[in-house]
């Protein structure tokens, strides 16, 4: 029987990587809720260096640097979270919707579509959205389907002749739903992967517009709002900014490496 899209049909490499994203995610939200319930406020003195009350030190604003960067990193994984989600679905959807019409006018129109977000560097692009007045999450969503969309397109794009695809069609299914439904799964480790890989440019492009001051007002903490300290306060007091840059250079390298794995796995599991 030909199986739906669910978790259970995932191979096994997406699976566990979802799994440790997840795990990531609720342990970085469990501290967040912990840290926000004792040293958020500014209780200390004003930069403060790391000692035994604070362990890595007060901000400029005498608030903890552990807490602050806690809770700054999960707002701007939130809000990163929640823009790959829409660009997630809207690429996928576009994908399907682009190999159910391989070659014809709706294919042609997303790709000149698509060709014309990416012919601007990320973060000339996100500048232009925010120049209108375009919501972060929002910009980063209508920048960020494109390479999703084309992912989904070549992989689900390569199932459209195999044979569970076929008779699907000849039982009555549109090409759409048959792809959607039959397709889809079968190239969900490739997609995945490059996801991943989405993620770490999508994080370090908001954090670079939070940094430039596009985003959350500068009091509150975000990775980018956080980082900013770097110009205003230097080396002397690297303890305010430096575990906000740590955490964003290994949250960008753990995604990246995580989609290269899944990407290379899928191409060994093809030969």
């Amino acid at each position: 029987m030909l199986r739906p899209l669910a978790i259970a049909a995932m191979k096994p490499p997406t699976a566990y990587a979802v799994g440790l994203l997840s795990a990531v995610l609720l342990a970085a939200a469990a501290m967040t809720a912990l840290l926000s319930l004792t040293d958020v406020a500014m209780s200390g003195r004003p930069l403060d260096a790391p000692g035994a009350s604070y362990l890595l030190g007060t901000d400029r604003l005498g608030r903890s640097v552990l807490a602050t960067t806690a809770i700054g990193s999960l707002r701007s994984l939130a809000w990163a979270t929640l823009a790959l989600s829409g660009a997630a679905v809207i690429g996928v959807f576009l994908g399907l919707v682009s190999v159910a019409n391989l070659r014809a006018p709706v294919d042609d129109a997303i790709q000149i579509l698509a060709d014309a977000i990416r012919s601007f560097p990320s973060i000339v692009a996100a500048l232009l959205f925010v120049s209108v007045s375009v919501p972060l999450p929002i910009l980063l969503v209508l920048y960020f389907w494109v390479p999703v969309w084309r992912v989904s397109r070549a992989q689900v794009g390569a199932q459209r002749f195999r044979p569970y695809i076929l008779n699907a069609i000849l039982f009555g299914h549109s090409r759409f739903s048959a792809l959607r439904d039959h397709g889809l799964p079968n190239a969900s480790t490739g997609i995945l992967g490059v996801l991943f890989v989405v993620y770490a440019e999508l994080i370090s492009v908001q954090i670079g517009l939070e940094f430039l001051g596009f985003s959350e007002p500068l009091s509150t903490p975000t990775l980018g709002n956080i980082i900013t300290d770097a110009i205003r306060l230097g080396i002397p007091y690297a303890w305010t900014w430096a575990p906000a840059a740590v955490v964003t250079i290994l949250a960008s390298i753990l995604l990246f490496v995580i989609g290269q794995y899944l990407i290379r796995r899928e191409g060994q599991m093809l030969e």
